[in-house]
């Protein structure tokens, strides 16, 4: 005898229409959002099961647009359910029509998903969720929506500050007040709003309107309520050339989960660039800027010291929290960007420590001034550290040599200082450049990277680092007998300068 599998039973459903689904219009069409088709599947399988754990959910995919037409005040369409093998039950949206000249009756799918038990998702450590890595290019929610995702009123729910980044994306979340929330996943606007940032991370870095195509996992920890805020962290796990693959998370603003959503697949609908504005697409120095430093240290990282998330409070250790109430506000942000950009390079280490909660990286010595990087599987000592900011950037190296980094704003500052830090020598070959200002900023990081990496004050670094040629991308210093090589990297009106002094050389672990 041959298995075979159950034969699907339909359920019939209403689709109701409104001014609320009018507003989500795609190429001048109102069109079921994709979060509204979860919610009736989840329902229908609650019905149908009262005991399944509709909050998880997986392989799902979002097949089709299902047309909301004005005049419609619902839609009349079918629910599928099917039991798996694992007790779980997929749920698949569908209309039957008349199709041709002989009439004959087709089902038209639009969207499918998996209810079922499954292991809690993986954690994300909270440094790592409080902000993009830099370069940081900022959207306001008014553009966002006149002309990146041109959704009516109900549907502009992303709030700023909104931020793309190399690896992905943050924003705060709204659920509109007004909104009955739908149990059993909450209400569904603050993942349609994550949807939206997405989007515009793809318009910036893949230059492709992306919408949503589905996901493979999803897990509603706390169904978020109406009138509630939120913030998101999107993480862009693979990109190609007109697709990109995301795991979204939404916290409360206290910094807990509320929902994660892993594997979010968003695919170009429109088949082309279509109208991108050009000052959206990011060039290839925006993904990796210091990519010419990384083969001089273990790990680096980059950050931007606004914005962070509302939990930032959640993220520190004991010895980095110690230091907070005697810095002013200013210094206090740059403070905790710097710690933020050394926890990220411990991640990059991989180990343990990856995965370790933020407080447990601690990055601040015992005698509470020099840097350092301490956690789960990182031995003593076992690592040089510098770390530099500046009014927007903070950056922070690793290495298992003495390393020093800087970060200045371009700008005649360092000009004006030569007589200062610089000797004869030096001032001549300052003021011999082609760019006298220019050339004083980079011997100025110089002596700013070699103070870091011998670990001694800035003034003795004045006399111990002998600055003999400056280039625009690499330039060369006597730094206690020994030849030393400078890199620049010129970003968005900033400079970075690092060095590495040989093995064995003098700085702080």
């Amino acid at each position: 005898m041959t298995n075979r599998a159950p034969r699907p039973t339909g359920r019939p459903v209403t689709v109701a229409n409104g001014p609320v689904l009018q507003d989500h219009r795609i190429d001048g069409r109102a069109v079921l959002p994709a979060v509204e088709g979860l919610q009736l599947l989840a329902r229908e399988v609650q019905a149908a099961d009262p005991k399944a754990p509709v909050r998880n959910s997986r392989d799902a995919a979002f097949l089709r647009f299902l047309e909301l037409p004005a005049e419609a005040p619902a839609i009349d369409a079918f629910v599928e359910l099917r039991r798996e093998s694992d007790g779980a039950l997929t749920a698949a949206l569908s209309t039957r029509g008349a199709a041709g000249s002989a009439g004959v009756v087709r089902s038209r799918e639009y969207l499918h998903a998996t209810f079922g038990a499954a292991p809690a998702p993986p954690a994300m450590p909270l440094d790592l969720a409080a902000a993009p890595a830099g370069p940081l290019f900022a959207i306001d929610p008014q553009r966002l929506y006149d002309e990146l995702v041109p959704f009516g009123p109900a549907w502009r729910n992303a709030r700023g500050p909104i931020v793309l980044g190399a690896d992905g994306a943050t924003a705060l979340l709204a659920a509109p007040a007004g909104d009955a929330t739908h149990p059993p996943l909450g209400s569904p606007f603050p993942l349609d709003a994550a949807f939206h940032v997405a989007c515009a991370w793809g318009q910036r870095h893949v230059g492709r309107v992306l919408f949503p195509g589905g996901y493979a996992r999803r897990h509603v920890v706390r169904p978020i309520e109406a009138g509630s805020t939120t913030f998101c962290r999107i993480v862009a796990v693979a990109r190609g050339a007109d697709e990109a693959t995301f795991d979204i998370r939404i916290f409360d603003l206290e910094g807990t989960l509320c929902e994660t959503v892993l594997g979010v697949r968003m695919v170009d609908v429109f088949h082309g660039p279509g109208a991108v504005p050009a000052d959206i697409r990011a060039g290839a120095a925006a993904l990796d800027p210091l990519v010419s430093f990384r083969d001089a240290c273990a790990a680096l990282a980059l950050v931007e010291l606004e914005p962070v998330a509302p939990f930032v409070d959640r993220l520190w250790a004991p010895r980095e929290r110690s230091r907070l109430p005697e810095l002013g506000d200013k210094r206090a942000r740059s403070f905790l960007a710097a710690r933020l950009a050394l926890k990220r390079a411990v991640r990059a280490l991989g180990g343990a420590a990856a995965e370790a909660p933020a407080e447990a990286i601690e990055t601040v010595a015992a005698d509470l001034e020099h840097p350092c990087v301490e956690g789960p599987g990182l031995a003593p000592d076992a690592w040089h550290c510098a770390a530099a900011h500046d009014a927007r950037f903070a950056v922070a190296m690793l290495a298992d040599h003495p390393i020093g980094i800087d970060v200045e704003p371009l700008g005649g500052r360092a000009l004006r200082g030569t007589e200062l830090f610089a000797s004869p020598a030096e001032q001549e070959l300052i003021n011999g450049s082609a760019d006298p200002a220019d050339a004083a900023l980079r011997a100025w990081t110089i002596k700013e990277a070699a103070s870091k990496a011998l670990d001694v004050p800035l003034a003795l670094a004045w006399r111990e680092a002998e600055v003999t040629a400056l280039g625009p991308e690499r330039s060369r210093a006597t730094i206690r007998g020994a030849s030393v090589e400078a890199r620049h990297v010129l970003f968005e009106e900033h400079l970075f300068t690092m060095l590495a002094l040989p093995d064995g050389g003098a700085g702080s672990r």
